[in-house]
């Protein structure tokens, strides 16, 4: 059963670019970066991308997002940083109500059903590990909720 997952670079920049309501070819011609190049970014084919300057150009997120996902963004462009924060937001809510689902569903409850106080305490964790990079305290967070909630 899937609780947590560790975001990629290539994670990253699908979830900007869709936040975007992008295509990669549309990413390709405001970057300048190739579609094949952004698809193998994207698959985690390649790890270290030569190009993610002008793709967080492109995308209006900081470098440190991409590479990291932290939210601590360019502090010259407050548009920037605000979308990174909204970026890494996003990512959290839709771990945690993945989160909440797998939880849910070995309580024996439908996936669907809404548990207000765990599906906030899910987001709680996912953002604080994605803001402070603390994957393995979240995961471990996360499985003593699992514990708790039988």
């Amino acid at each position: 059963m899937r609780l947590f997952i560790v975001p990629t670079l290539g994670t990253r920049v699908r979830e900007a670019r869709e936040a975007l309501g992008w295509k990669q070819d549309e990413l390709a011609n405001a970057s300048g970066v190739s579609q094949q190049a952004i698809t193998k970014i994207e698959s985690g084919t390649t790890k270290r991308p030569t190009c993610i300057n002008a793709l967080a150009k492109a995308l209006g997120v900081s470098v440190d997002y991409l590479e990291t996902g932290s939210a601590n963004a360019s502090r010259d462009d407050p548009t920037i940083e605000a979308e990174s924060y909204m970026l890494t937001a996003k990512s959290a809510l839709g771990e945690s109500i993945s989160s909440m689902r797998a939880i849910n569903k070995s309580r024996g409850k439908p996936d669907n059903e809404i548990d207000q106080p765990l599906l906030v305490r899910a987001f709680e964790i996912s953002l604080r590990a994605k803001l402070t990079g603390d994957y393995l305290t979240a995961a471990l967070e996360l499985q003593d909720i699992k514990k708790t909630q039988k």
